[in-house]
């Protein structure tokens, strides 16, 4: 009895309590994605002094994480500043410089010192799940557009490449519940994703959700349940979409098609600007100011004019060769393949591989007789869900001008904050492991009662 009451103790004092506070950061990281994605018409000034707020907390933190991601964070943050300064339009530059970062500084690097357990990661994904939903439902509504407050519109594209981003967080969060409202919840929110995606008529979404499809079937843990569902959400895209929307996505292999012509044309256009800026690029967000310069002579007859302010490249990886160049285009692949191998290798870890197979390791939630996920469990599933988004991201990408928007950079940065809940996670499992060892050697080692008589 006194050797179990001593691994209890010591076992205490290694793992967390369930119920730890969650602290005003976090709800603070909470409210960003509402007024970033859900876009009320009157933030009243609420994002910045979010911003401001978190980016304090921050620098008071006194223990600092320094990691990969952060360093790129930062040296893209400064590479941009010397574009800035070299750019035909210095204050569209400015501006883009403002934004970008607000989402690193201001969001990014703080949501991962903060969300520092697998508690706030659930209920973040869980938030963003529900503000996509929101969105999901509004461009159902209002033909494929997004909400439009004051932070400006949000078109089919990129209302489509969010449903795509949604998809992988919803679907794997299923097996992390047994309660059934939840799971019916999630599997509603799955339907009005694709009926979003179906709804906006937009190209690079449909190939955006082709991808995650296959992502989610291919690492599902259950295949055959997942072809099911698979069957099932292709006949709510029947139901859905009608003949002209299987007319419009059977020209996405059509390059001659208006919109497919004009998009080789910009980016084109945009790999000139890159050969000859290569290092720095034009600067943040003066593609369009410059593109003008860099149409040919066959451009300018087929256009009729210069497209001088007028257009932007669509295409995430050309605005970002042409505008930042090789040091930004370095950086965010550096970000990207780290991103991945952080996402991989909880995945790969043999200790939380097999702690997640370990069914009777879960413990009660609340008292009641409902079980709860590993740890393990629950890294497994939200690494796959971020890798899912990121790849629901990096596909309607190609289409879309998404380099100054949050998606990619938050999706990176909750990647960074579950790898360093990883990394906490199976020390605990070493130490609580190396305590049961002890614990039963101790126990060996104790001379058998003697038998009264």
């Amino acid at each position: 009895m006194n050797s179990f009451r001593s691994f209890r103790d010591k076992t205490a004092a290694v793992l967390p309590s369930r119920h730890e506070g969650l602290g005003l950061p976090f709800f603070l990281l909470l409210l960003y994605p509402m007024f970033d994605y859900g876009r009320p018409p009157n933030p009243m000034g609420i994002p910045m002094i979010i911003s401001v707020l978190l980016v304090v907390a921050w620098i008071l933190t006194p223990a600092k994480k320094v990691n990969l991601q952060i360093v790129c964070f930062l040296l893209l943050l400064g590479g941009m500043s010397i574009g800035a300064v070299t750019a035909v339009n210095n204050y569209s530059a400015y501006q883009a410089v403002t934004t970008m970062a607000i989402i690193l500084l201001c969001i990014c690097i703080p949501l991962i010192h903060f969300i520092d357990s697998l508690r706030k990661i659930r209920i973040f994904v869980n938030l963003l799940i529900v503000v996509f939903l929101y969105v999901g439902v509004w461009c159902i509504f209002h033909e494929g557009m997004g909400p439009a407050g004051a932070a400006g519109a949000q078109d089919e594209n990129y209302t489509s490449a969010m449903m795509c981003i949604a998809l992988p967080l919803a679907y794997f969060s299923i097996p992390l519940t047994d309660r059934r409202a939840v799971k019916m919840f999630y599997v509603a929110a799955l339907g009005i994703y694709a009926t979003a995606v179906v709804v906006s008529f937009s190209r690079g979404g449909f190939v955006g959700m082709v991808g995650v499809v296959l992502f989610c079937i291919l690492n599902s843990p259950r295949k055959k349940q997942a072809l099911i569902a698979l069957v099932i959400g292709a006949l709510l895209v029947l139901m859905v979409a009608g003949p002209s929307y299987w007319e419009e996505m059977e020209t996405i292999t059509d390059t001659k098609e208006a919109t497919a012509h004009l998009r080789l044309e910009f980016w084109t256009i945009a790999w000139r600007m890159f050969v000859h800026n290569p290092l720095f690029g034009v600067g943040p967000e003066n593609f369009r100011w410059n593109v003008g310069a860099y149409q040919s002579v066959e451009q300018l007859e087929t256009f009729g004019r210069l497209l001088t302010n007028s257009v932007v490249v669509h295409s995430t990886y050309f605005e970002i060769l042409s505008e930042l160049g090789l040091v930004g285009g370095a950086l965010f692949v550096t970000i990207l393949f780290r991103t991945f191998k952080d996402l991989r290798r909880i995945r790969s870890d043999e200790r939380l591989r097999a702690d997640a197979g370990n069914a009777g390791r879960r413990e009660p939630i609340s008292g009641n007789e409902r079980l709860s996920p590993t740890d393990a469990q629950q890294l497994q599933y939200y690494s796959l869900a971020i890798m899912g988004s990121l790849v629901g991201y990096l596909l309607p990408a190609a289409f879309v001008s998404f380099t100054y928007f949050s998606h990619f950079w938050l999706l990176a940065a909750l990647a960074v904050a579950l790898n360093e809940v990883a990394r906490e996670t199976t020390k605990k499992l070493e130490v609580s492991s190396s305590l049961v060892t002890g614990m039963i050697s101790e126990v060996s080692k104790k001379p058998p009662n003697p038998v009264r008589s």
